[in-house]
């Protein structure tokens, strides 16, 4: 299986949509997943072992540069496409069985309130999925180190708050 994830442009709030790639991972735990994000949070996907293939997208970018992309994943043949963006990639990209995850108009319950789980709902996810064992934020050592040093720098200790 082929999924397409169109992530958002911005870091957190691409990292607030890595429930729904779990989600996804748990579901389909042998798809190849394509993650279409923009350069900015980019290297959130790159090392994730989910994550088969980024592209690297610009929104930003001229029409007729979207439009060579939408031919080129047109061509991919996706099983399914989950965009969390609501773009026209999401609305008009054909999939092998038509199944898409595109939701621009779905009413959110009052009772959500977290952006987590206003995407996980988007997704038609579970919101509450019990044991997850998938986590898609992944820190490295070296991503550990790097943190440790701007909080260092920053007058922050390892046992404070």
């Amino acid at each position: 299986m082929k999924i397409l994830f169109i992530t958002l442009s911005n870091i957190g709030d691409c990292i607030l949509t890595l429930p729904v790639l779990d989600c996804l991972r748990q579901k389909y735990p042998d798809a190849q997943v394509t993650c279409l994000v923009p350069a900015r949070p980019s290297n959130i996907f790159v090392n994730n072992p989910a994550v088969s293939e980024v592209i690297v997208f610009d929104k930003y970018a001229r029409l007729t540069d979207k439009i060579k992309l939408f031919f080129f994943l047109s061509k991919e043949k996706f099983d399914l496409v989950v965009d969390l963006r609501n773009s026209f990639f999401g609305a008009f990209l054909p999939t092998k069985s038509g199944r898409r995850i595109f939701s621009p108009l779905r009413r959110i319950p009052s009772g959500i309130r977290h952006m987590r789980q206003k995407h996980l709902f988007w997704a038609k996810m579970p919101l509450n999925s019990g044991e997850n064992k998938y986590q898609s934020l992944i820190i490295t050592a070296t991503d550990g180190d790097y943190i440790n040093d701007i909080l260092c720098q920053r007058c922050f200790t390892a046992s404070g708050k």
